[in-house]
């Protein structure tokens, strides 16, 4: 995903048209006040996601998101965000414990949206539930109906007597997404911050200038 802090041309006519005299002082005026609505925009997103969004602190979204700095040659500044899709088990999930506990429920329950109703876990009409991994790590799964573990492991599980069929991991938003959607939500109000630079930074130069 890429944001891009840059007037449009009517903005720009604008801002050519307040600097008469001195109009050659515009990519100055537009490398600062992109600049600082590339700062106030990074914010306002990882802000808006995050009150969007409920999750544990495993994951960091200001660490997803870079921004490139206008210049005066390239009057514009750019957010980038890039990530993985994150896991089930880093959202809210209750109760948090594998399924192989005393006290297991017949269904777990959890959502990603912070304003959301927490609802039972199922993917594909499949109930999701809780493991921990020999690795120590626990993770929120499903059966895969139809698919079944082979070699050594399926052997394992048989003189165990527990179950063949396959577990999946279940996934849940990247920070790409989370971000995408608080940037749509964000838009508008990114938009108004960046008219309002530009106005701020034209008055600073003309009072520089005794203008």
């Amino acid at each position: 995903m890429r944001v891009v802090a840059r007037p449009d041309e009517a903005a720009l006519n604008r801002i050519t048209k307040a600097l008469d005299g001195i109009s050659y002082k515009a990519p100055t005026v537009l490398k600062d006040a992109a600049n600082e609505t590339g700062k106030y925009a990074e914010k306002k997103i990882v802000d808006t996601a995050t009150k969007r969004y409920v999750f544990d602190n495993t994951i960091h979204l200001k660490n997803a998101i870079k921004r490139k700095r206008a210049t005066y040659a390239n009057p514009r500044t750019i957010l980038s965000i890039k990530s993985s899709m994150n896991k089930m088990i880093h959202f809210m999930v209750t109760p948090g414990k594998p399924a192989n506990l005393p006290g297991r429920p017949s269904v777990y329950k959890g959502k990603v949206l912070r304003q959301s109703a927490i609802k039972p876990l199922y993917e594909n009409g499949v109930k999701a539930f809780i493991i921990k991994f020999t690795n120590g790590g626990a993770q929120v799964v499903r059966r895969m109906p139809g698919k079944t573990y082979s070699g050594k492991n399926l052997a394992k599980r048989r003189a165990k007597k527990l179950d063949t069929t396959k577990i999946d991991v279940m996934y849940s938003p990247s920070e790409t997404h989370m971000m995408a959607k608080g940037y749509v939500l964000s838009e508008t109000d990114i938009n108004n911050q960046l008219q309002k630079n530009i106005k701020k930074h034209i008055n600073k130069l003309m009072e520089r200038l005794g203008k």
